[in-house]
């Protein structure tokens, strides 16, 4: 789920997501995350090689009560990587 929550300056929105990342396999189980981002008013996305830094607040399974923090960043081939750093 992505929310518009400010209507920024300079072309900028901020938007709070909520998302869930289904794990299968050995280490089956999801994470929750959460968090605000600054996107541009025009296009659905960030830029090209920006980075989204998110809170990791919680986990099912392999993964229950995780706490951390999901980076993700926007790739040249308009793909995505997700790394989570768990502690």
């Amino acid at each position: 789920v992505l929310t518009t929550t400010a209507k920024g300056e300079n072309d900028v929105d901020t938007r709070m997501t909520e998302a869930v990342f289904v794990f299968s396999g050995e280490k089956a189980g999801s994470l929750l995350v959460s968090g605000v981002g600054s996107y541009p008013k025009q296009g659905s996305t960030v830029e090209v090689d920006s980075m989204l830094e998110r809170a990791v607040i919680g986990g099912t399974g392999w993964f229950a009560a995780a706490r951390g923090t999901l980076v993700s960043t926007h790739l040249q081939d308009n793909t995505w990587t997700h790394e989570f750093i768990l502690r």
